[in-house]
C-alpha cells in the first residue's frame, strides 16, 4: 500500500487493526548505511473469526497475508535503491557510503516536508471553511478557498457536479478568468452573484459543474467584460445548448456567438 504522506500510514494502520487480526513485523529497512532513515511498515494479517464464518471466506481459514505500507518516497527507495544500488552485504568505499547517507537524509527530509505541507493545507482548509460559514468572505481567491466557497453554495444542488471541469482540473483556469474580471476575493464573487441563482440553476440547468456556474456568474454580471478580458477563447457555447438560464438573465447567447465567435 503506497501513500502520499506519512500520516496516511497511521490512518491505514488504524483500519488494519480494526479489520484484521494483525501483528506488526519489525523489518530493518533503513534508508542508507547508518542511522539516517526510517523503516517501512510491515503487518501480518489474518481474517477474524466472524469473517471466516461466511462461506465466501472459509477458503482463507488458517491463511495469513503480509501488508507493506510505505510513502511514495519510501517506495521509490525500496524499488530503486535496494534493487539497483544497495544490498545489506555490500561493502562500499567511504564516498559511496556517504552518498547513500546523504540521499537517505534527503528522502527523509522530503517525506517530512510533504507531511508538513499536507498538514498546512488541511489546516488552511479548516480555517477557510470556518470563515466562510461565519460569513467572512474577505478571502483571496485560490484553489482551496474557491472550492470551499462553491461547495458551501452549490454542492447541495442535485444537478451540479462538485468539480471544476470534467476532470476537476480547471480551478486555476477559472481563477485566472475571475482575476481578469477584477475579482480577487470571495466577497467580490458574492457581490456580483444573482441572489436567485441557486433556484435558477435548479430550474434551467440539466447538468452543470463549478466551471459552468462561475462562468454564468461572470457573463451575467458583464458579458462584454468577460469575453473581452477573461474568455481568451478557452471554450465555446455548444450548438443547441439549453440557454434558458441565460435568457432568464437577459443574455442573448446567439448575439455572443455572432460577436465573439463563442
Amino acid at each position: 500500500i503506497i501513500t502520499y504522506v506519512y500520516k496516511d500510514i497511521e490512518n491505514i494502520e488504524e483500519i488494519i487493526s480494526k479489520t484484521f487480526i494483525s501483528s506488526q513485523l519489525i523489518v530493518d529497512e533503513k534508508l542508507g548505511t547508518d542511522k539516517v532513515g526510517y523503516r517501512s511498515h510491515h503487518w501480518v494479517v489474518s481474517l477474524p473469526e466472524d469473517r471466516l464464518k461466511l462461506p465466501e471466506y472459509q477458503r482463507f481459514i488458517g491463511m495469513k497475508a503480509e501488508l507493506q505500507i510505505r510513502t511514495v518516497l519510501q517506495h521509490a527507495w525500496a524499488q530503486i535503491g535496494h534493487k539497483q544500488l544497495y544490498k545489506p552485504t555490500a561493502i562500499f568505499p567511504e564516498k559511496i557510503k556517504r552518498d547513500f547517507s546523504l540521499l537517505a537524509g534527503l528522502l527523509e527530509v522530503a517525506d517530512n516536508e510533504f507531511g508538513r505541507i499536507s498538514n498546512e493545507i488541511t489546516k488552511y482548509q479548516g480555517e477557510i471553511e470556518k470563515q466562510t460559514k461565519e460569513g467572512n468572505l474577505k478571502i483571496t481567491i485560490d484553489t482551496i478557498s474557491l472550492r470551499q466557497y462553491f461547495d458551501e453554495h452549490y454542492k447541495m444542488i442535485d444537478n451540479v457536479q462538485g468539480v471544476f471541469g470534467p476532470r476537476d482540473d480547471m480551478a486555476e483556469e477559472i481563477i485566472a478568468e475571475l482575476n481578469n474580471m477584477g475579482l480577487v476575493t470571495l466577497e467580490d464573487i458574492n457581490l456580483i452573484t444573482p441572489v436567485d441563482i441557486v433556484e435558477r440553476i435548479k430550474i434551467h440547468e440539466d447538468e452543470t459543474n463549478y466551471c459552468g456556474i462561475a462562468r454564468l456568474i461572470m457573463i451575467v454580471y458583464d458579458s462584454k467584460l468577460y469575453f473581452e478580458k477573461a474568455w481568451k477563447k478557452k471554450w465555446t457555447f455548444a450548438d443547441g445548448e439549453n440557454n434558458g438560464i441565460y435568457t432568464y438573465y437577459q443574455i442573448d447567447v446567439s448575439e455572443l456567438k455572432k460577436k465573439y465567435k463563442a
